[in-house]
């Protein structure tokens, strides 16, 4: 994308995430979306057929974030617990970057994002993947299915994290609760017996 096209796109991104800060997601509509970024109608559609895209271009930055950030932190050279902690680290991290208001209007149930497998799950699930290959992980879980209880309760701690105003430090918070979730994951003895068998 050329340098003025990426900047008319972030000028619209930008507009958006501080109207959703004043008002919420609900409330905000493209025509004040227009106005705050100083654009034309056909420069919006351009780059965005909704308002929704632009929550959608919200979570690829963080996807992006953990693809040329954080990915490369987390290599296999550290065992698999560690990497899942330090993968739920960073996504608590960034999500306290972004700042509750943004987090709020974002955490709605009209957001298609959530019904939708990222970039960054992937990667979570490859690092259930190899911690069961290493015995680190119960194979008695599907990985996908490990993968969607971590974020099922991340989502939840952060929504209570929202309710609560942030009044709370939510990567110690996240940590801990991770912690209690990776002692659900590791293997059971059974699963330790069929890889002795195997």
């Amino acid at each position: 994308m050329k340098p003025k096209s990426l900047e008319a796109k972030n000028k619209i991104i930008d507009a958006a995430l501080e109207l959703m800060q004043q008002q919420g997601y609900e409330g905000m509509t493209v025509e004040e979306i227009i106005t705050a970024a100083n654009i034309s109608v056909g420069t919006f559609y351009h780059y965005f057929k909704s308002k929704a895209d632009i929550l959608q271009e919200a979570f690829r930055t963080m996807d992006k974030y953990f693809e040329e950030y954080v990915v490369g932190k987390l290599g296999d050279e550290h065992s698999s617990i560690d990497r899942i902690t330090q993968f739920f680290h960073h996504y608590a991290l960034h999500t306290t970057t972004v700042g509750i208001d943004n987090i709020r209007s974002i955490y709605s149930m009209n957001n298609p994002m959530f019904k939708t497998k990222r970039q960054m799950e992937v990667f979570l699930e490859d690092i259930i993947h190899d911690g069961q290959a290493k015995g680190e992980i119960t194979t008695s879980i599907p990985a996908e299915e490990i993968r969607r209880y971590f974020f099922i309760l991340i989502r939840g701690v952060i929504f209570d994290w929202c309710v609560h105003a942030g009044s709370y430090n939510l990567e110690e918070e996240v940590n801990k609760y991770i912690k209690i979730q990776i002692n659900a994951f590791k293997p059971l003895s059974s699963d330790i017996s069929n890889k002795i068998q195997t």
